[in-house]
């Protein structure tokens, strides 16, 4: 039986992918959707073919024989795109990381060295598969020589042998290169005959066989004007075969052993398509086998007490939270890099959330060995998601001590712009290590939800240390050991305790919403004259551009589009769009915030337990989910009367401690100009003295409305917001915007130049950096998309004062939890919301809370400019505002 050949075009396929992919790259900057897509053809054709033999053929460097002949040749061809060149490279290592063979040879290109090896394969009576878009390639079609075109990827592709290239083109494939000849070839810039198409140049061929016979009886062609150019044509026809024909003979030093396929190099891969960031190729090499080093396995009691007495002899223990498909939970437990061991936890209740299993003091503890060490702050943790293994303690119920190395959160320092800190990710990277999230054949009896976190414990192991030397490397490393790491423990603790809801008034608001939005939708009706259904957008752009005939409607695939932004657009002209607006919102609302709210409380304690997230966003502030609790809207009465609904329990009150303005005072500091810092220190009010400069008056007589305004230019500023976006938000001429930009930065100039220097520095050395040392990397400064770039310019500008205020926030609530634990301790921190954090204390001693923790946050940091902490409390988070 023969034996399988695949010859693959490698320049074709990678043009290919590029200019069927949108623009992808990872969050290095790096541009991938040509290897991305390259990969995406090549995996499936391997899985399908199961080749003997593989060989990926690529253009040589420098001109070949064909430029040697006309200097016309591809001489129309665009410069290949800067984006696609970076990959190539890139495209070979993918090549080599799937254990295929691929050669280059200076002077040649792809289509002849693909062109002698099928030749040299026929001889050695092998099947051969020539895999190209490239029509060329169907010359070389004979007896047990095949060419597969991919038409859209390899989901869709078609096969050729001569009868089908007959039936397309209209010759056999030993013409193709003499229809080429006469037919031309734009892509090769390849002449051709002037007036002879492909069907007329096909229907000479089929009539005299190839070139040279045609012209050894160009006396029979009957139509004279054709005959003439022909003649005319002669050398260019000629010529053009030359050009057009694949050479078959090319000398090339590769061996049948060298082109075996025996499978991918699966660590390879691992370790290339983790940094370039293809999750879902990942999760594709799951089935290439396991390669981690470990063993992983259910602990008994005697095993357990032997990892105890190992992680108080190594002094740490690693450990990683496991959760099953069906809310099942595990601790994955190791102390040396070569054994994690599996220990089961109390299980979540599944109806209706998990989180009504918090605190349930009737589950069986844990064994008192292991309880001890978790609870030991002495001893160090390492390991990934350590706030998550805590949160699965809280039934145990035990509580998670001496949070020391999060494998995670290093490397979201290292690289905050990247949306995935997995440690399973980082395995891939590192140790080309990768356990598929679905199930899969692992060695062993256990579940893919227990072997993850177990090798991920493992591979903080092996890890831990080049993640470290890297954080010092890049000079973060005091940011993960004084900011980070200790606010692990923070929150964690924030978490368990949660926040109290007053349920009853929840529900009552929940009601007055929903009569509210009833309301709401028969207003509406009465206005479009119809009834129709304003959460389906299908029916709104029906209604809207369809019945209503109202401008500025815009189709897509599935109907009208009525994204916010159109009918923003369309609302101060029309009541009806701006009543449907109004429903959006306060539907929003009541499903984000109300439903939202009691659907997430536990019904032990009930309180709301949000999740704290250190690792999303790429500034380095916290966000909040299940429930998000830091986007509730202030300005509304309805966001305020959900604010109305956490309370505190009774004989304590919240606590409110916000910062004053302080990415202005940040920006005071960091531009040093006169007029901000002296506001600052003289307790002005800084948006009254800018209301004053770009008004041109006096201070006091800045109006009320002078002084909103100033006020939005001010944040406008920091955040980079143009002439037009401003014009919008104050509802005025878009020419006056500008006047008031173009007047804050004549006023402040230094303002312009910290601004401009700080994102040309960015530009210098990729990345911009906070107070306290946190790097934002912009790789997007350098993007060919002017949009994409302008984005970046304007993070950039904002990033010291965001980031600085976040990493400012952060310390301010370590050392706040710290001191009220020894002066306070029936004060707790529940939540921390942007600039502002909010704690519960005992009634009686709320004075003192509020002034501690003033004092604490006020001192975090020496700026040019004090900062300035507004404290309040109250009975609900409303009273407190």
């Amino acid at each position: 039986m023969s034996s399988k050949l695949i010859l693959i075009d490698g320049n074709n396929l990678i043009h290919r992918a590029y200019h069927a992919l949108p623009p992808l790259s990872n969050s290095a900057g790096q541009p991938t959707n040509a290897v991305y897509g390259f990969v995406q053809m090549v995996l499936p054709l391997l899985e399908a073919e199961q080749p003997e033999q593989v060989a990926v053929a690529f253009d040589g460097p420098g001109p070949t024989f064909r430029h040697e002949m006309t200097d016309t040749y591809k001489a129309t061809r665009k410069e290949t795109e800067v984006e696609l060149r970076a990959q190539m490279d890139l495209a070979r290592e993918v090549v080599d990381a799937l254990g295929l063979a691929w050669l280059e040879v200076s002077g040649v290109e792809a289509d002849d060295l693909i062109g002698t090896l099928a030749v040299r394969g026929r001889e050695h009576d092998r099947e051969v598969l020539i895999v190209s878009g490239d029509r060329d390639m169907v010359q070389l079609i004979q007896p047990g020589i095949a060419v597969m075109a991919p038409l859209k990827g390899m989901s869709d592709v078609k096969v050729y042998d001569a009868a089908a290239v007959r039936e397309q083109y209209g010759v056999g494939p030993e013409l193709i290169a003499d229809l080429k000849a006469l037919a031309g070839d734009p892509s090769d810039n390849i002449q051709g005959i002037a007036g002879v198409g492909p069907v007329g140049a096909a229907k000479l061929l089929q009539e005299f066989g190839g070139v040279t016979e045609l012209y050894d009886h160009l006396d029979q062609v009957k139509q004279e004007s054709l005959r003439r150019k022909l003649e005319t044509g002669r050398e260019s026809a000629l010529l053009g075969r030359q050009l057009a024909r694949i050479v078959t003979d090319v000398p090339v030093e590769i061996t049948d052993e060298q082109m075996a396929w025996r499978g991918p190099d699966a660590a390879a891969a691992r370790r290339l398509f983790a940094r370039l960031e293809f999750g879902d190729l990942l999760e594709r090499t799951g089935h290439w086998g396991h390669d981690w080093e470990g063993d992983v396995r259910l602990a008994d009691e005697a095993a357990l007490a032997e990892l105890c007495r190992r992680a108080r002899e190594v002094e740490h223990l690693t450990l990683a939270p496991a959760v099953g498909p069906k809310g099942e939970r595990a601790l994955a437990l190791c102390a040396d890099p070569a054994r994690a061991w599996l220990w089961p936890l109390p299980e979540a209740p599944a109806e209706p959330t998990a989180a009504q299993g918090l605190f349930d003091e009737e589950q069986p503890g844990l064994p008192e060995c292991l309880r001890e060490v978790l609870e030991d702050a002495a001893l160090p943790k390492w390991g990934a998601r350590l706030k998550e293994a805590s949160r699965a303690l809280w039934d145990a119920p035990a509580t998670l001590a001496g949070y020391d190395f999060d494998a995670e959160i290093a490397d979201y320092l290292l690289a905050p712009q990247r949306p995935d800190h997995s440690v399973m990710l980082l395995a891939a990277a590192e140790l080309g290590w990768w356990v598929p999230q679905k199930d899969a054949d692992l060695p062993g009896d256990l579940p893919v939800w227990q072997v993850r976190p177990a090798v991920e414990a493992m591979a903080v192991e092996r890890l831990r240390g080049v993640l470290l030397e890297q954080l010092d490397r890049q000079e973060v490393l005091s940011v993960f050991a004084e900011v980070e790491m200790p606010l692990v423990g923070v929150l964690a603790e924030m978490e368990r305790t949660g926040i109290a809801v007053d349920v009853p008034r929840l529900q009552h608001l929940d009601a007055q919403l929903q009569g509210d939005l009833e309301r709401m939708v028969a207003e509406v009706h009465a206005l479009a004259g119809c009834e129709f259904n304003l959460d389906s957008p299908k029916q709104v752009g029906e209604v809207l551009f369809g019945k209503l005939a109202l401008p500025g409607g815009k189709k897509t695939k599935t109907g009208w589009s009525t994204s916010a932004a159109v009918l923003d657009e369309l609302a101060p002209e029309h009541e009806v769009v701006a009543r449907i607006l109004s429903y959006r919102e306060l539907a929003k609302l009541r499903s984000t915030y109300v439903a939202g709210l009691l659907r997430e409380l536990a019904q032990r304690t009930q309180r709301v337990h949000t999740t704290l997230e250190q690792t999303v966003t790429a500034t380095g502030r916290l966000s909040s989910r299940g429930p998000n609790l830091q986007n509730i809207p202030i300005k509304t009465e309805a966001g305020r009367e959900i604010r109305g609904c956490f309370i505190a329990d009774p004989g304590n009150v919240l606590i409110k401690a916000d910062y004053s303005q302080i990415e202005l005072r940040l920006l005071a500091h960091f531009c040093g100009d006169e007029n901000l810092v002296t506001a600052f220190r003289q307790s002005e009010d800084v948006h009254r003295r800018t209301g004053a400069m770009i008004f041109d008056t006096a201070p006091e007589q800045v109006t009320a409305e002078m002084r909103r305004a100033a006020k939005t230019v001010n944040f406008a500023v920091l955040y980079g917001m143009g002439s037009l976006a401003l014009s919008k938000e104050l509802g005025i001429p878009r020419s006056q915007a500008q006047e008031f930009i173009d007047h804050y930065f004549r006023s402040l100039a230094s303002v312009k130049t910290f601004m401009e220097g700080t994102v040309q520095q960015a530009r210098g050395q990729g990345y911009v950096t906070t107070l306290l040392g946190r790097r934002r990397p912009m790789p997007e400064l350098h993007s060919p998309d002017r949009q994409v770039a302008a984005y970046a310019e304007r993070a950039a500008a904002n990033t010291p004062l965001q980031g600085s205020a976040a990493d400012i926030v952060k310390v301010a609530m370590v050392q706040a939890a710290k001191v009220l634990a020894e002066q306070f301790p029936q004060a707790r921190l529940l939540l921390q919301v942007h600039d502002e954090l909010v704690l519960e204390a005992p009634r009686t001693q709320a004075p003192q809370v509020a002034a501690l923790v003033r004092e604490v946050m006020e001192q975090v940091v020496a700026l040019d400019v004090p900062l300035t902490v507004e404290v309040a409390w109250g009975q609900n988070w409303r009273d407190v505002e």
